[in-house]
C-alpha cells in the first residue's frame, strides 16, 4: 500500500510540473492596454456631420496623422473637407487609454477643442473613435462624425 501512495505521489508531482509548463508556455488570454502599448503614429480618417444651431447638416470628412506619445500626448496634423472647403490644422491634446483598451482623446486646435471615445484593437495598433463634443470655447455643436486610425509602423 505504501508503495502505491508513493507511486501516486509521484505521477502527480510529475503532472503538476507538466502542467505548469504548458500553462507557462500559453498565450495570455486577456492582454491589458497601455499608453506605452498604443503610443505610436497613426494614419487616420474621419468621416460624417456637423449639425448647425441654425439647422440643416454640413457633410465633413477628414485624413491626417495622429501621433500618440507613451506619456498621454497627443499632436498631429489633418486635413478637412467641410462642406467642399478644404483646410489643414494642427491639433494637440491629452489622451487616455484604459486597461480594457477603451480611452478618450482630447484634442485642441486654433478657435476649435474636441473630445472623442475609443477603443483599440489589433494588440493597439488600430482604434476607432467617434466625436462625442466639438466646438468653440463659446458654443457646442452637434456632430455625428467616426473614424478609424492604424499605425503607420507597427
Amino acid at each position: 500500500m505504501q508503495r502505491t501512495s508513493s507511486s501516486v505521489k509521484l505521477l502527480a508531482a510529475l503532472a503538476s510540473v507538466f502542467l505548469a509548463g504548458i500553462a507557462a508556455t500559453m498565450p495570455a488570454s486577456a492582454q491589458t492596454c497601455s499608453p506605452a502599448l498604443v503610443a505610436g503614429s497613426y494614419a487616420a480618417s474621419d468621416d460624417g456631420s456637423i449639425i448647425p444651431a441654425l439647422g440643416g447638416v454640413i457633410n465633413r470628412a477628414s485624413v491626417g496623422q495622429i501621433n500618440l506619445d507613451a506619456a498621454g500626448n497627443v499632436s498631429g496634423t489633418s486635413t478637412a473637407s467641410l462642406a467642399g472647403t478644404i483646410n489643414t490644422n494642427n491639433f494637440t491634446g491629452t489622451y487616455v487609454v484604459n486597461p480594457d483598451c477603451t480611452g478618450t482623446l482630447n484634442l485642441q486646435q486654433p478657435g476649435a477643442t474636441a473630445t472623442f471615445a475609443a477603443v483599440w484593437d489589433s494588440n493597439g495598433s488600430h482604434f476607432r473613435f467617434i466625436f462625442t463634443s466639438f466646438g468653440t470655447p463659446l458654443l457646442s455643436t452637434p456632430t455625428v462624425i467616426h473614424g478609424d486610425a492604424t499605425k503607420k509602423f507597427p
